[in-house]
């Protein structure tokens, strides 16, 4: 498979959203994806990939969302940047293996909407 280790999903993930998801599942950013973010990002795309990582090893809170034959697992950390609160966000869908789909900062109304489906779940 093609791609690079991005991480891998923690106990402390694991505990919060009450799954057992098997031993060292690991989170992946495909070659197309790398490919894609060097095209649009630039030189920051290794911050980006830098980030996500951050936000998977440590993050605030957790989403797992099984809707059919679609898995999704979503990280959020916080960041206080002048003086606001930023919400970062790092969704993974279970293809073979979990890939990254999304990374952005979230918007509040964003977020209220893919809580329908499945809530955010703050990590200890």
């Amino acid at each position: 498979m093609d791609g690079i280790k991005i991480g891998r999903i923690g106990r402390k993930v694991e505990k919060a959203l009450g799954e057992d998801m098997g031993k060292d599942i690991f989170l992946y950013v495909s070659n197309k994806r790398l490919d894609a973010w060097a095209r649009s990002r630039g030189d920051c795309y290794l911050r980006d990939l830098e980030e996500v990582s951050k936000i998977v090893s440590s993050p605030d809170y957790v989403r797992y969302c099984y809707e059919g034959d679609k898995e999704e697992l979503s990280f959020v950390r916080e960041y206080v940047k002048d003086g606001v609160f930023k919400k970062c966000l790092a969704s993974f869908v279970h293809l073979d293996r979990w890939e990254i789909s999304s990374f952005k900062v979230l918007k509040d109304e964003e977020a209220r909407k893919m809580a329908i489906n499945a809530p955010f779940i703050k990590v200890d």
